[in-house]
């Protein structure tokens, strides 16, 4: 299946890679992370990484932590390892080294790394992820982190910025501009079977799905893929620009 990226994500993508490989990125940092904006298409670099990379990698889910037992939970529950759940916190289980290194894995995936911190559960449960995490490397050095966060999360950790640059190797994945949404729209609207049967965006059109997106990438395919299953449905019935920007608006209601 194609995946269709920008170029700032095939740069992100690439720049982690980088990292991963220890090539560009300090040797000594946990992983790399991530920040962005909701919807600017940190998953879709994520899936990318991870098929790319050489590495074996674990993912980790951050509704998992909530039973407070951090990573050292998360690690008993995938390996069956008992004594990692209740020493993590303390000590690395040299049962967990063995089996990491029996595996292969070297890289664990955290998205939604703020999540962790859901109301209701620990308010510090990623700061303690961060710390066990980082005993696990000291045990084992090849293995890395690769977290994304939201950029108005940050402050959820005790970390502010200028700290977590030194605990990982940051890339922020900046909003879509406006070059990238007339690529998604040349890419996705005018480009398949059906393209020629469908009006013209105007650039008021393309206006009105630019404020709409407001710089998220999901929220611009999530518009462009409802306009052509719309205009599919009523068989275009002779839609001009007026039209469109009025189907458009109805969602910025």
């Amino acid at each position: 299946m194609h995946i269709l990226l920008t170029s700032h994500q095939q740069y992100v993508i690439a720049t982690a890679m980088s990292y991963l490989d220890s090539s560009l990125g300090a040797t000594n940092t946990l992983g790399v992370l991530l920040v962005g904006k909701p919807g600017v298409g940190m998953s879709t670099c994520i899936e990318q990484i991870k098929n790319c990379t050489t590495r074996k990698y674990l993912n980790l889910h951050a509704i998992d932590s909530h039973s407070g037992h951090g990573l050292g939970g998360w690690l008993s529950n995938t390996f069956g390892l008992d004594d990692v759940r209740c020493t993590m916190n303390l000590r690395v289980s040299p049962a967990l080294t063995k089996m990491l290194e029996i595996i292969g894995i070297s890289l664990l995936v955290l998205e939604d790394a703020h999540d962790v911190n859901s109301p209701g559960h620990r308010a510090r449960a990623l700061d303690k992820i961060l710390e066990e995490f980082a005993r696990l490397k000291d045990k084992v050095s090849s293995m890395k982190l690769l977290m994304t966060i939201q950029a108005a999360e940050m402050s959820g950790a005790k970390y502010n910025e200028s700290e977590l640059s030194k605990l990982f190797d940051i890339i922020f994945v900046r909003p879509m501009s406006h070059e990238d949404l007339l690529l998604f729209i040349q890419e996705v609207y005018y480009k398949d079977i059906e393209a020629l049967a469908r009006p013209v965006l105007s650039e008021r059109a393309i206006y009105a799905i630019s404020e709409f997106s407001n710089g998220s990438i999901g929220r611009a395919l999530f518009l462009i893929d409802v306009m052509k299953r719309h205009l599919k449905s009523f068989q275009n019935n002779g839609w001009g620009e007026g039209d469109i920007v009025e189907f458009i608006s109805r969602f910025q209601r």
